[in-house]
């Protein structure tokens, strides 16, 4: 049998080729799937933060709340008259579409769904100051103003 014009050289290079080849085991493949099933667990667990925030925007805006979502973080507001405030990195405005005062303390449980929540201006709610207070431990680095706008001056 002749070995062609290369000899022996390629079959023997076909040989070692077939046997570096990279061989699968169940192991690989149970590990494979759960660093995706990770992955995917961690994706749908955002997903869905993200839609229960959407969902409590809608409440607070149909209680009479005013939301702006910055750069930085999200502030809401339910008086009347937001502040005129520097607009720069300001990504989305959900104004209100209920009655002023509508919001309660019963409601202070959609703002826990508000990622990066940066300040809550309470005047124009019907949040008792005890809520107030109590949303404040919970939520420390988030500043509260309980103080109107007008008396800012």
């Amino acid at each position: 049998m002749s070995e062609g014009r290369y000899g022996g050289h390629a079959l023997a290079m076909l040989k070692t080729i077939k046997s570096l080849r990279f061989r699968y085991r169940l192991i690989t493949l149970l590990g494979f799937m759960t660093i995706v099933a990770l992955a995917a667990g961690a994706y749908g667990n955002h997903l869905r933060r993200l839609q229960r925030q959407e969902e409590a925007f809608r409440e607070i805006a149909s209680k009479g709340g005013i939301v702006h979502v910055y750069s930085y973080g999200t502030s809401v507001f339910f008086e009347n008259t937001p502040p005129l405030m520097c607009m720069s990195g300001i990504r989305r405005v959900i104004g209100r579409d209920g009655a002023s005062g509508a919001f309660t303390d019963k409601d202070c449980h959609l703002l826990n769904h508000v990622l990066r929540l940066h300040d809550v201006h309470f005047p124009g709610s019907n949040v008792s100051e005890k809520e107030v207070a109590t949303f404040h431990r919970g939520h420390s680095s988030c500043r509260i103003s309980t103080k109107p706008f007008a008396d800012w001056q």
